[in-house]
């Protein structure tokens, strides 16, 4: 989507014109099934992790590790643009997926689509696989490793061997009923 941003944005805007344009005639907005809302809550937090900054310095070491950010801002906006999409009959899930994952780094999606699909991996496979450069995936293992509950890591056979990385249970599990 590199070098569609303008395009993307003046579609996102006109969604949202039409749908506030059709809210202000409403009393309250649609209702969205159970079912619905929790997996745009797993969405959601999925999402948010993600995206969560790690402060590094210009030597790219560590300086700050935060709390991972909680879904719950993102979940209310995801439901928002659900309810608006519906409003309008357009409503499908896939607008959504594709809206969490533009704004998800590339090599850290990367490495999470790899783990959820093969189990586990080095930064080695993850990168050969991915296509992505080795050193933005292990920063993206470093950063997706200091957010807690994302991904575990243990070294191979020995001191000083690579890493293998896995998901965490809970984060698979929003993964897989998220369909990121």
């Amino acid at each position: 989507h590199s070098g569609q941003e303008v395009k993307m944005r003046f579609e996102i805007n006109e969604i949202m014109r039409l749908a506030l344009d059709y809210y202000s005639g409403l009393k309250e907005p649609p209702k969205i099934k159970l079912t619905t809302a929790s997996q745009i809550e797993h969405l959601a937090n999925v999402t948010s992790v993600l995206r969560s900054g790690i402060a590094r310095d210009a030597r790219r070491e560590v300086k700050y590790v935060p709390e991972g950010e909680l879904g719950t801002r993102m979940a209310k906006q995801f439901i928002r643009l659900g309810q608006a999409l519906f409003i309008m009959d357009i409503y499908n899930y896939e607008y959504l997926l594709r809206i969490a994952r533009d704004t998800i780094p590339r090599e850290r999606l990367a490495f999470v689509e790899y783990l959820a699909k093969n189990g586990q991996g080095t930064i080695s496979q993850i990168s050969q696989a991915s296509k992505q450069p080795r050193e933005l995936i292990n920063y993206a293992g470093e950063d997706l490793w200091y957010l807690s509950g994302v991904v575990e890591r243990k070294e191979l056979k020995e001191p000083g061997s690579p890493f293998e990385y896995q998901l965490t249970n809970e984060f698979k599990q929003d993964y897989k009923i998220a369909q990121l």
